[in-house]
């Protein structure tokens, strides 16, 4: 049984939830705490699985406590309930929280986030894992764009544009921005796509909270600078071209924003390797960013693509009827390493198996011969 616990410091809204909630108590184990106080020395205690916390409490406030929480069991997934007065709370514990859910929250909303985050530590079920990703306080990012953006901040006057242009160089700043405007509590569910567009959402000085906030970026200590920079230029060469893969399939905008977001954040589980420690052999990178990225209550469909990018191509595999983020991305990974950032000699040695697989994820000739012309396209 599940061990799910309630903060909120107003009586009606625990109340509420305890009738409300009274159908799944052969499923969780339920607590409900008045004061976050109170509830860190149950913690303290016990062990958890959810933690449901209203952000606006006197004495501990929400972000105080979903800190100590982290603290106490990194394993634990922390929701936060927030209203739009909530913002600052917001960015000070982004790196706290996995999830956000807006209030006013029917019962439906909040037991379907727990039980989508339930649901993945199922599929993801690896004590090692769990410890390895509950551990990590915020996404790594790369010392020196960090440094120019901070000295873009410290000029007179800069732009939004500005704030993209260097935001894009580094996967770490782009998923953590991806990440907050495409949560609940901006309501935007999943549809912003590209880092211009996030800024124009999220604007100046939101943004400058983000970056200023010193919990939410670690500097990467023990990776190693080249290979940072293959995994980002690896990244964006595959984003790009899952993109275009997408608008090629004829995928819908939103199914092309995921598409380009999954590329964004497919490695980021390497980069947390390169800078955390490797956490075992049968932990693979994807798992982590898959992991990771459910967590965050990114859509699903951003969760497959990446959890699945790596798998080996079969010959005999059945691709999907209807072209997909997955199929996309997986056929912009393959294309990437196996023939775009190759030497000629080695490309030209892969082009019949490039062909062949890019038959396979497409379905059809047609749209394979389409992904082969972009691809070419893209190397001109």
């Amino acid at each position: 049984m599940k061990t799910v616990i309630f903060v909120d410091d107003e009586v009606s809204v625990l109340e509420g939830l305890r009738r409300s909630l009274r159908r799944r108590r052969s499923e969780w184990d339920m607590h409900y705490f008045y004061r976050a106080e109170d509830a860190v020395e149950y913690i303290k205690d016990h062990n958890v699985d959810v933690v449901v916390s209203d952000m606006r409490m006197p004495g501990m406030n929400g972000a105080e406590f979903l800190q100590a929480v982290h603290e106490l069991r990194p394993n634990a997934i922390r929701l936060a309930l927030s209203g739009y007065a909530d913002s600052q709370l917001i960015l000070e514990s982004a790196h706290a929280i996995h999830q956000h859910i807006s209030k006013p929250a029917d019962i439906d909303t909040i037991t379907g986030a727990i039980d989508r985050s339930l649901q993945l530590h199922a599929q993801l079920d690896d004590p090692v894992l769990h410890h390895y990703v509950g551990g990590l306080s915020s996404l790594p990012a790369m010392p020196h764009v960090y440094d120019e953006i901070m000295q873009l901040f410290a000029q007179d006057s800069y732009s939004q544009a500005d704030i993209a242009a260097i935001i894009e160089k580094d996967i770490g700043f782009s998923t953590t921005v991806l990440r907050i405007v495409n949560s609940d509590f901006f309501g935007t569910f999943g549809n912003i796509g590209s880092i211009g567009h996030a800024v124009n959402m999220l604007g100046t000085e939101t943004l400058k909270n983000i970056v200023l906030s010193e919990n939410l970026f670690t500097q990467f200590a023990h990776a190693e600078t080249d290979e940072l920079e293959r995994l980002n230029t690896l990244t964006k060469s595959v984003s790009a071209l899952a993109h275009k893969f997408a608008r090629t399939a004829e995928l819908g905008d939103r199914e092309r924003d995921h598409t380009q977001m999954a590329g964004m954040v497919c490695t980021v589980g390497d980069m947390v390797i390169l800078d955390a420690g490797d956490p075992g052999e049968h932990i693979s990178p994807e798992m982590i960013s898959a992991h990771m990225l459910n967590l965050w209550s990114m859509p699903d469909s951003i969760v497959e693509a990446v959890l699945t990018h790596r798998e080996p191509v079969m010959p005999e595999e059945v691709a999907s009827e209807t072209p997909t983020v997955a199929g996309c991305l997986r056929a912009a990974w393959y294309a990437g390493n196996n023939y775009l950032l190759c030497d000629d000699t080695t490309r030209q040695d892969n082009e019949d198996q490039l062909s062949q697989t890019l038959r396979t994820l497409a379905g059809n000739n047609y749209l394979a011969d389409k992904w082969y012309d972009t691809l070419a396209t893209t190397m001109v």
